[in-house]
């Protein structure tokens, strides 16, 4: 998707393992006289085929929000059509919920959308599933950004229709000052929490070791999640 409406050549590939393995601000582009930038992030819930794993890259993302103070417009989550997963919720939970506190506005972009006629179908007829699982986006988009191969012909027109419509939902939602919501510490507790969970850790260890764990540094934190949940 930033390929297209960022103006991107990064590497995009059908395989399971993941194109990016960490978080990169991307250099400010212009639309309608307005400059934005936008923050390429690694995939998250790609098991353990992914370049990296959830939970590295979770707090991978965690780092750069900080970073950047915290200072965000817009959250655009991106996935794919299909069943909706838990990943997905908790996903929503960790960023919208916990770390930023439903105060700064949030976009679902769904992607291969190409076989519904018309693309826009799919989010009409789901949008209610994600609202009785407590995802409260603005808008849901479906979209087609898949490129060249035997059906180009059929996939341009999708990917720039699909393109305006990302691009009007970013220029309707996003706020106009950022908002500073930050909940870092809660955020790195939840990411010990679900992998605790991953793992089927009863209770007792699972509220011990977030405990302790909660007390760590960044750099603490990410070394106990490389020996607690690699596969996280």
């Amino acid at each position: 998707m930033l390929n297209e409406i960022a103006h991107q050549t990064s590497n995009v590939h059908s395989w399971a393992t993941g194109c990016t393995s960490k978080s990169v601000l991307l250099d400010p582009i212009e639309e309608g006289g307005i400059s934005y930038r936008f923050i390429d992030t690694p995939g998250l819930y790609e098991r353990n085929e992914g370049t990296i794993t959830s939970g590295q890259a979770i707090l991978d993302i965690l780092d750069m929000i900080r970073s950047l103070q915290g200072a965000l417009h817009l959250l655009i989550f991106v996935t794919r059509i299909g069943t909706l997963h838990q990943s997905t919720k908790d996903c929503y939970d960790l960023f919208a919920n916990l770390l930023f506190e439903n105060r700064i506005p949030a976009i679902c972009v769904i992607t291969g959308c190409e076989n519904e006629d018309p693309m826009s179908v799919w989010a009409s007829k789901n949008e209610q599933l994600f609202h009785e699982n407590g995802m409260r986006f603005k808008i849901l988009i479906s979209t087609c950004f898949a490129k060249d191969g035997p059906f180009e012909i059929a996939y341009k027109p999708l990917r720039e229709e699909s393109t305006r419509n990302v691009w009007h939902a970013i220029r309707q939602y996003s706020l106009q000052q950022p908002i500073t919501v930050l909940n870092m510490s809660d955020a790195y507790q939840q990411v010990i929490t679900q992998s605790c969970r991953a793992l089927h850790f009863d209770d007792v260890c699972s509220v011990g070791l977030t405990k302790l764990l909660s007390r760590a540094t960044r750099t603490e934190t990410d070394k106990h999640m490389d020996h607690v949940s690699p596969q996280y």
